[in-house]
């Protein structure tokens, strides 16, 4: 700093010192040819110089100054003051006692992770030169460790911050560290914003501001630039976040008419988890003496906010809006230079309100001129001082058309004999405001900062500044401006400095009250007129003073800022409160009341219900390997789909849900009524599970009830033989034998109201038993008199325990033949075999018609049970319908079950890429092929994974081994046998049917264990249906021993993951006339599709 000429630094400062000790350091003066007086200082700072000091000019002198602290207390302040004829200054002298800081990160961001898991991170906690102790405050779901500590000088500690939420949120909160002195209560305070952010998050951040982040948007200040220069500054795009992707663009509605004056390098890109992003603005002014305020948005798919980037920058017209001339000497002159630039596409005329026929000291030529379009001219300011004194001088520049512009000019003038201080340009005005001048977009704000920059002690300071706001269209005025004044006071004055307090008194004021209501729309005016006198006086002495009053008198009127507000989708039966913006645009204050019948704005809505639909489905357990076409069947899921996704009835509206009060068991008169089949199992085997999984594809948050707890119905009211328990309702157990009912309520909260039949069979373990999930099939529609007809199946699912013989009544179909003139118009090409437990036989039909439509019920015999009807229906297609070309036609009656799975569900590992395959149309001795991926999600296991081929050729190779079977019992029947004790090796005893299982235990059910399997030798398909017989006695002595035996540990039961694959096969004659694009005869006939899924 530069006192009188003198440069030294404005202030000596002690930061590391002790009670007892002495701290000395050394201040410099330079470049002074006057003669100073030192003036002693207080008993703690002590100098040893004399005290007056004599330096010649360009020499240096160099100051011990010594600190003595002798007891601790606040800070020590004093000051050395110099004195010498042009004045005095001042060296401020302070001491800082030692202070407890510690240093945290600004934010710590936690790793993703589960509702009720965990995830955790660590910070760096850093002490700065004192023993300091700390302790951590921190709430929910976020816990700190260690929460408290003792940290020596300079030492660090890490501190582990552990995320355990309890519910899928974004989560952000501060964590405060108190610390200080051990045993004191801690008065000093730092913050930790911690995060753990479920959706996409992106910060601005500029890396000149020193601001805390998270406070409002950051802002870049370009200051003050020259027309035909640029200036470039950078800010950071940083992602907390997973790795999100972004654009960059100025915010719509912020672009002046003539374009942006901003750019940006950077418009769209990606941001890795934890990284930054470094953009560059660069501002380029256009037009001299404006302030341009502009925003960059920054958006990213998924995220919760938008943040704003504001831009800030203001032009001027000159190069320097000061002149500094220095020290002159006496009668000679200085020169210097100044721009002078015209940015707009017109000519300006422009002169200098200053006298250029050397009368002043200051003069600039030339004084006046005519500046082109986009061009500049280089000015001379010359100053010629007779004075030995200080000068100043504010020159305005007179633009025709325009503002204009002002010039500070400041100079020193020294003779032999009189030095006066220097003037600088701190000298001048202390309050100064930026930007002079700024253009507002509709609807945006920005800030004014008033800078107070003193450069004389000891003194008051105060002033009033003027704000003039306007509306701008082009360069028009549209209205009178509006004048807004704001009050700055600051003073100078030093520590010790004692400094005076401005006052004033008021007495109680005499108001005069006008009121002023007009009858119509036009101006009043009135001119009255105040008569005073002095109250000390007899009224003698009376004065008077006319006054104009003016009124206007207004009609007001009030609107709506939106014509039309849409607030979306809104649950029926709830309420939402939104606000509406309303624009008084009349000249005058208006009192308004509203009504709902008055047309002010349109507002729209949409009532909607909650909707839910089921996505997909999986089952375990007893019935793991059914299929997911299984599953939509037994479930009805199309139709419950259906009826979650429609509108509810009055009826179903009446309660929000489902209690005592409204009915004690489930209604009988609910409209929507579905059955929820649960097949069937043999008695204490594991229970039936099965999982839906649902979709909101809605805007509204859906609750759904459905078990007594939910509904507020008490158990005895639901289940109608009082057996079950709450638990229990959430599984289908095989504990007593019987068929199982149970009708519940589905209910969504303001929604449809459906009730669910759950139905399940549980049969003894002994009985035979085949599960009909329906007792009607269709068959795909064949054209009529089609000689190749397709093969299609229905399916025999065995829900026992036990293998189950069926046989198809054939006469029914040979009496359907024979009415058909001997055609076979249904045909069964497996009519009798065997269903192995919990495996499902396909029954192969032909369907060949010969009139529109056919019904037919067709018995099928089961091994000891009853006989079931199955109603087969079939339609038959004229070749002349139209659409009816292809005989070949896929089914037009498929069941829509999703093929592929879009969420795992609980515990699930693997996943397939498809569920279900369709190989299309393709010719016998043909191979088509379809690549499926089979992924492990788990980052820690290993899966072994096998498939289980169901092989077409095993029903014929039964077929085979039972007419072999068949033909050896009729021998050993017809044939005598002779009692002989070598008996041939092909002689073989044949068994019909396995031994009947122990009846089910009635009462009680018993603990449950797995019993081991029977010892059999290895057998095939010549030996299926038979069983072992009585055991061998070393067969029972190794049965007796198998408790003393360590058996070689069993695999774990295997998870089911389930693959439908169906093709339409031809013949290639067919396949050549219906597909003549896809039959290439000149190629191979073996065909290899290969396409990616």
């Amino acid at each position: 700093s530069c006192f009188m000429g003198l440069e030294t630094r404005r202030e000596l400062v002690w930061e590391d010192w002790d009670l007892g000790g002495e701290f000395t350091k050394t201040l410099v003066l330079r470049n002074i040819h006057k003669k100073l007086q030192k003036l002693p200082a207080s008993k703690c700072f002590s100098t040893s110089i004399a005290e007056i000091i004599v330096l010649s000019p360009g020499t240096s002198f160099s100051i011990p100054v010594t600190f003595r602290p002798y007891q601790r207390q606040g800070e020590y302040e004093d000051s050395i003051e110099f004195q010498g004829k042009e004045g005095s200054f001042q060296v401020c002298l302070r001491a800082i006692i030692p202070c407890h800081v510690l240093e945290v990160p600004d934010s710590v961001m936690l790793p993703l992770c589960a509702v009720q898991h965990s995830s955790h991170t660590n910070f760096l906690l850093k002490n700065a030169k004192l023993q300091t102790s700390f302790q951590f405050e921190c709430d929910t779901p976020f816990q700190l460790n260690p929460k408290q500590g003792m940290l020596k000088p300079g030492q660090e500690c890490h501190i582990t911050v552990v995320f355990q939420p309890q519910e899928a949120l974004v989560y952000q909160q501060h964590a405060y560290c108190w610390f200080g002195e051990e045993g004191d209560k801690a008065e000093n305070c730092c913050t930790v914003l911690l995060q753990a952010l479920k959706y996409p998050y992106l910060q601005l951040r500029n890396p000149s501001s020193q601001e805390e982040e998270g406070w409002g948007d950051p802002v870049l200040q370009f200051g003050s630039v020259v027309i035909g220069q640029c200036l470039r500054k950078h800010f950071d795009i940083f992602n907390p976040s997973p790795t999100v992707s972004f654009s960059l663009s100025p915010l719509s509605g912020g672009i002046p008419l003539l374009g942006s004056v901003f750019s940006c390098d950077v418009t769209r890109g990606n941001v890795a988890p934890g990284g930054s992003l470094r953009a560059t603005v660069t501002y380029s002014p256009a037009i001299v003496n404006t302030v341009s305020v502009e925003y960059l948005i920054l958006k990213c798919r998924g995220a919760l906010n938008e943040p704003l980037l504001k831009l800030t920058g203001n032009c001027i017209s000159l190069s320097s809006s000061v002149v500094d001339f220095g020290c002159v000497e006496e009668g000679a002159s200085v020169v210097q230079t100044v721009k002078l630039v015209n940015s707009s596409p017109v000519e300006v005329i422009y002169k200098w309100d200053i006298d250029y026929n050397g009368n002043s000291v200051f003069s600039i030529l030339p004084a006046s001129g005519t500046l082109l379009p986009q061009s500049y001219t280089t000015l001379k300011a010359v100053y010629r001082p007779t004075q030995p004194i200080t000068h100043h001088r504010r020159v305005a520049c007179v633009i025709l058309h325009r503002d204009p512009v002002f010039l500070d000019l400041t100079g020193t003038c020294h003779s032999k004999l009189q030095k006066p201080v220097i003037l600088t340009p701190e000298h001048l005005s202390p309050f100064s405001i930026s930007p002079s001048l700024c253009d507002l977009a509709p609807l945006k704000s920005t800030s004014f900062r008033v800078t107070y920059d003193p450069k004389q002690l000891n003194t008051l300071h105060g002033a009033e500044l003027e704000c003039f706001a306007y509306y701008k269209v082009g360069e028009q005025l549209v209205c009178p401006p509006w004048c807004v004044t704001v009050r700055v006071i600051g003073h100078s004055f030093q520590p010790g400095k004692g400094h005076f307090i401005p006052c004033c008194s008021l007495k109680p004021p005499q108001v005069q009250t006008w009121s002023f209501s007009p009858l119509s729309e036009k101006t009043y005016t009135l001119n009255p007129t105040l008569i005073f006198w002095p109250v000390q006086t007899d009224r003698s002495n009376k004065s008077h003073l006319t006054l104009k009053v003016v009124g206007m008198g207004s009609k007001g009127s009030i609107e709506a800022e939106k014509a039309v507000t849409d607030i979306g989708e809104i649950l029926v039966g709830s309420c939402h409160s939104f606000e509406v913006p309303l624009v008084n645009n009349s000249p005058c204050p208006v009192s308004f009341c509203l009504i709902v019948q008055e047309t002010l704005c349109e507002v729209r809505a949409k009532g909607v219900f909650p909707t839910l639909q089921v996505v997909d489905a999986c089952s375990g357990g007893s019935v793991g390997r059914l299929s997911k076409m299984h599953l939509w069947k037994f479930f009805s899921l199309d139709s419950l789909n259906e009826h979650l996704l429609s509108n509810p009835s009055p009826a179903e509206l009446t309660f929000r849900t489902p209690t005592r009060h409204f009915h004690s068991s489930p209604s009988i008169f609910t409209k929507a009524v579905l059955d929820f089949n649960f097949s069937s199992a043999p008695v204490n085997s594991d229970s039936s599970n099965f999982v839906l999984m649902f979709y909101n594809p809605g805007s509204i948050p859906v609750d759904t009830f459905l078990f007594p707890e939910d509904q507020q119905i008490e158990l005895e009211y639901w289940a109608l033989t009082g057996e079950f328990s709450s638990t229990e309702l959430h599984q289908m157990k095989h504990d007593i034998v019987g068929t199982h009912r149970l009708p519940v309520v589905l209910k969504l909260s303001y929604g449809r109201e459906i009730l669910l039949n759950l139905q399940g069979v549980t049969v003894e373990r002994d009985t035979p038993y085949i599960h009909f999930a329906s007792n009607q099939y269709e068959f795909t529609s064949v054209n009529i008199g089609y000689s190749s007809p397709p093969r299609q199946v229905y399916e025999l699912h065995n829900g026992g325990a036990v293998p189950v013989r069926y046989q198809v009544d054939m006469a029914v179909l040979s009496q359907l033949q024979a009415d058909n003139f001997n055609h076979p118009v249904l045909c069964c090409l497996n009519p009798e075999g065997e269903v192995l437990p919990g495996k499902t036989t396909k029954l192969e039909w032909i369907f060949s018609p010969l009139e529109a439509k056919i019904y037919m019920d067709v018995p099928i015999h089961i091994q000891e049970r009853d006989s079931t009807l199955v109603r087969f229906e079939g339609c038959g297609r004229d070749i002349l319908t139209p659409g009816s070309s292809n005989p070949l036609t896929s089914s037009d009656h498929k069941v829509c079950v999703p093929c592929v799975q879009r969420v795992p569900f609980p515990g699930q590992m693997l996943f397939l890429s498809e569920d279900s395959v369709f190989l299309g149309d393709i010719p016998v001795c043909s191979q088509s092929s379809r690549i499926l991926f089979l992924t492990n999600v788990s980052h820690t296991d290993t899966v072994h994974y096998t498939w289980d081929l169901p092989q077409q050729s095993n029903q014929q190779q039964y077929h085979d081994a039972l007419q072999s079977w068949e033909e050896e019992k009729e021998r050993q029947q017809d044939e005598f046998t002779i009692t002989d004790k070598n008996v041939t090796e092909s002689q073989r005893i044949l068994i019909d049917q396995e031994p009947l299982a122990a009846p089910a235990r009635k009462g009680p059910p018993l603990r449950k264990y797995k019993t081991l399997p029977p010892i059999c030798a290895s057998g095939s398909f010549e030996t299926m249906g038979s069983i072992c017989t009585k055991l061998t006695k070393a067969e029972r002595r190794m049965q007796r021993e198998t408790s003393k035996v360590w058996r070689r540990p069993r695999p774990p039961q295997p998870a089911l993951l389930h693959l439908a694959v169906t093709a339409h096969s031809h013949g290639l004659l067919e396949y050549s006339t219906h597909f003549p694009d896809q039959f290439n005869p000149e190629k191979d006939i073996v065909v290899h599709i290969l396409t990616f899924l």
